[in-house]
């Protein structure tokens, strides 16, 4: 059991992240500039991250398409934020139309 504090949005289970309130799925709500708002349904951001590969979203925004995709037509992508391993790249995108392509290999 983790001894970590929790996410303060109501019914999460996720850890909150060090020195935030919230979880990494939940910290963006009301920030300007992340497409996430404050009211209304949140929409997390997807967040895969390393060391080893975890994907992260929220099953019912991007629920499969089948064939190991998940989609949904009615969203666009607002923001890219990549940090770690000496890269700090955070860019607002102006008709969402970007590929992320991430290379995998074993450690």
């Amino acid at each position: 059991m983790s001894n970590k504090p929790k996410c303060i949005k109501k019914n999460c289970k996720n850890d909150a992240l060090l020195g935030e309130p919230y979880c990494d799925f939940h910290r963006f709500v009301g920030t300007p500039s992340t497409g996430v708002t404050g009211q209304g349904p949140v929409e997390p951001p997807i967040v895969i991250s390393g060391g080893s590969v975890t994907i992260q979203f929220d099953p019912d925004t991007f629920p499969p398409l089948g064939r190991g995709k998940h989609g949904n037509p009615n969203k666009k992508i607002r923001r890219i934020q990549i940090k770690g391993d000496g890269i700090d790249f955070v860019t607002d995108t102006t008709d969402g139309n970007v590929v992320i392509t991430i290379h995998l290999g074993d450690p």
